[in-house]
Order: structure tokens, then C-alpha cells, then sequence
């Protein structure tokens, strides 16, 4: 028997929850924002990705515990962080919060990496509400202009790719954080130097390459979407998030070269995969190429984890726009049922958490992994049992007969 598939569940439970452990060392990274513009979307996405990448960000929502002193624990983790990641948006200077944590990423001369998110830095200024002391006000406008005078990202919630925008932001994030430590270690030089700075500059690059690199074994788990809908949003960010807890996902714009064969490569990796993914959205069933994927992923036997992203069940079905010929669309229809039927996920992409959706959808993608690789071990013990069992009847058979045969 094979005994891999043990050794691949219990590595992928090991590894996966080492990975959302909570730790209590300073943060590396301090996330400012606006709650209620972007805590279920970029702001939370951030976290999460540098979370999986052993970094330790620090976000209000999730950094914190009831009982914490508000402004002594944000104080605190701003002032031991290395990098500010400040993530603006249109309601971002209406917040006190907000611009006292700039303010004072700004005294305390800590790198910040700007995301302008749906709003421009021009039209950013510190508004006067004649509650706000004079000091302050000073303080903040002064921080604002500093942080529209910096380098950043400028991000379009509507046409942007939520995928890349997080990939960036972090890779913009790691490089900030090689160049501090690099600072530390100069500063160092001329006395007793500190080396443990560049040891976590080596760890950092190289844990952080090894999961982004891309590995030719099949793939675990297909992700089925249509892609005008849902590429730069739920299927980018699920196949970066999986990638990341070393699983091999595939998706047609991220897993396919110039020369592939388009039917002959999906056809292969869905054939290959253990787990489908099939992520709903308003315009999916428009497309033959999202249905036959969904179909031959039925056909196949393959666990499915559906995705509603922006519709209803219900409001799936096959339209016959006559170029279809009448044995595919019952395919279709049938594949579609089956889908409709299987306990998937909802979710509303203007109100809905996209950090929440895309962490609960991996945890869902594992647990089935974990099922297709015990169900695969208990069909290798069943086929040792069948094979040693007809040996042990056969050679039954010919003792009696050599007994038979002595006997006459």
C-alpha cells in the first residue's frame, strides 16, 4: 500500500494550522484603514495573506481582544513595527483613528506603502469639524501630505484585480522589510554586529519564494469560473490563498502558458484534480466553456465546492441560444442540477467579507482533500485485503487438490 496520501493529509493539517496560529511576538506589519470601506476586502485580504506568509501584520479587527486598551495597544503596535501599509479610501479622513495612527507612523519614521482604494490622493485632505483641537489637525494634514507624496498602489474596487493587488502590495511589503532590516544590520556594523536581522531577511526571501513558485505535479483542486465575473475577485484570490498553503490549484489565466492546448489542457488537469471548485456568478452560464468544465467535473466523480457569488441557485439554468448541440445542453442541465444541489457557499460581493469567504472556502478545499486521500487509502487497504485474500483461496484450492490427488 501506498502510504503517501497519510503523509500529505497529515503535513497539509501540520503545516495549515501551524499557519493560523496566533503569536504574541511585535508586529512587522501595521495595516491602517478605514473599517467600513475596506476591513472585509483589502484590509482583511492583506492580513491574511501575510499572516500565510509567517509574517506577523497587525489589524485592529483581528489583533485585538476584548479587554485591550485601544489607543495603548495601537500605540504600541505602531511604534514596533518595521512597515505601515496605509490603506486610504473615500470615507478614510472622516476618521479620528485613522489619522492619529498616520500621524504617528509618520513621527516615528516608519516606511508606509500607500493603497489609494477607489479614491484619489488629491481628493484626500483633513477636513476641520470644529471638534478636533488645533495641534492635532496640524498633525494630521501634515502626515496626509507626506503619505500623498509617497510611492504607492492606486487600486479600482470595481475593474481591479484583487488577486494582484494583494500579491503586490505583499511583495512591496517584503521588500520594505528586507531594506530595514538591511538598515539594522548597517547601524550594527563598527561594534558587536546583530546577526539575527539578516537570518530573518534569508528566512523571509526564501520561505517566501518557495510558495510562489509554480510546480509542475497535477493539480489538487480546479477551479471553475467565468472569468469576465470572478477572475479578479474570488478565483484569483482563492488560487493565490491555496497556492500559498502549498496546494496546487489550477486556473485557466494563471496555470496555462502560450502553446497549450485550451480543451486538451483543462480536460487533463480536471481529469488529474481531487477537488472542484465552481464559482457561480451572474454571467457563468453564458459561457460553454464554464459548463463543459462543470460537466466533466460531475462526469468525473470529483468532490465539488460551490461558490454563489452575486446570485441565487435559482437563478442558474442553461439558456439554448440554438448553437448548442441538444446532447450538451443536457449535460449542462444535469451538471447544473447536481451543482445547485450540493451545499456550497453564498456571497454578496458588496457586503459580503472577502477575507471571510476566501479563508473559509481553503478550509472547505482541505477537509475534502482530507476525505478523497482517507477514501483513497481505505480503496488501496480494500484492494490488498481482495488480492491476498484470492491468493490465500488459490493456494487453499491447490493444497486440497494435492490432497485429493495423494489420497486417490
Amino acid at each position: 500500500m501506498n502510504r503517501s496520501p497519510a503523509k500529505n493529509v497529515g503535513r497539509l493539517i501540520l503545516d495549515y494550522r501551524s499557519r493560523t496560529q496566533t503569536v504574541t511576538r511585535p508586529c512587522d506589519v501595521f495595516i491602517n484603514h478605514r473599517g467600513v470601506d475596506t476591513k472585509r476586502s483589502v484590509a482583511g485580504l492583506l492580513y491574511n495573506h501575510l499572516t500565510r506568509l509567517r509574517l506577523h501584520p497587525f489589524l485592529d479587527s483581528k489583533s485585538m481582544k476584548p479587554g485591550d486598551k485601544l489607543f495603548e495597544k495601537i500605540d504600541s503596535a505602531i511604534r514596533n513595527c518595521k512597515v505601515g501599509v496605509a490603506v486610504f479610501s473615500p470615507h478614510y479622513c472622516e476618521s479620528y483613528f485613522c489619522l492619529h495612527e498616520l500621524a504617528l507612523i509618520m513621527e516615528t519614521k516608519r516606511k508606509v506603502i500607500p493603497i489609494f482604494c477607489d479614491v484619489k490622493p488629491s481628493e484626500l485632505r483633513v477636513m476641520d469639524y470644529g471638534i478636533c483641537p488645533a495641534k492635532d489637525l496640524q498633525r494630521f494634514s501634515w502626515a496626509l501630505e507626506e503619505a500623498k507624496h509617497t510611492v504607492g498602489l492606486t487600486f479600482d474596487s470595481l475593474t481591479g484585480d484583487w488577486s494582484d493587488l494583494v500579491a503586490t502590495a505583499s511583495d512591496s511589503v517584503i521588500r520594505n522589510l528586507i531594506e530595514v532590516e538591511e538598515e539594522q544590520r548597517y547601524r550594527y556594523l563598527g561594534g558587536a554586529m546583530n546577526r539575527s536581522p539578516a537570518k530573518n531577511v534569508g528566512r523571509l526571501i526564501l520561505d517566501y519564494w518557495s510558495r510562489t513558485q509554480t510546480v509542475t505535479r497535477p493539480c489538487d483542486v480546479f477551479i471553475n469560473h467565468r472569468g469576465v465575473d470572478t477572475k479578479r475577485s474570488v478565483a484569483g484570490l482563492l488560487y493565490n490563498h491555496l497556492t500559498m498553503l502549498r496546494l496546487h490549484p489550477f486556473l485557466d489565466s494563471k496555470s496555462m502558458k502560450p502553446g497549450d492546448k485550451l480543451f486538451e489542457k483543462i480536460d487533463s488537469a480536471i481529469r488529474n484534480c481531487k477537488v472542484g471548485v465552481a464559482v457561480f456568478s451572474p454571467h457563468y452560464c453564458e459561457s460553454y466553456f464554464c459548463l463543459h468544465e462543470l460537466a466533466l467535473i460531475m462526469e468525473t466523480k470529483r468532490k465539488v465546492i460551490p461558490i454563489f457569488c452575486d446570485v441565487k441557485p435559482s437563478e442558474l439554468r442553461v439558456m439554448d441560444y440554438g448553437i448548442c448541440p441538444a446532447k450538451d445542453l443536457q449535460r449542462f442541465s444535469w451538471a447544473l442540477e447536481e451543482a445547485k444541489h450540493t451545499v456550497g457557499f453564498t456571497f454578496d460581493s458588496l457586503t459580503g467579507d472577502w477575507s471571510d469567504l476566501v479563508a473559509t472556502a481553503s478550509d472547505s478545499v482541505i477537509r475534502n482533500l482530507i476525505e478523497v486521500e482517507e477514501e483513497q487509502r481505505y480503496r488501496d487497504w480494500s484492494d490488498l485485503v481482495a488480492t491476498a485474500s484470492d491468493s490465500v483461496i488459490r493456494n487453499l484450492i491447490e493444497v486440497e487438490e494435492e490432497q485429493r490427488y495423494r489420497c486417490k
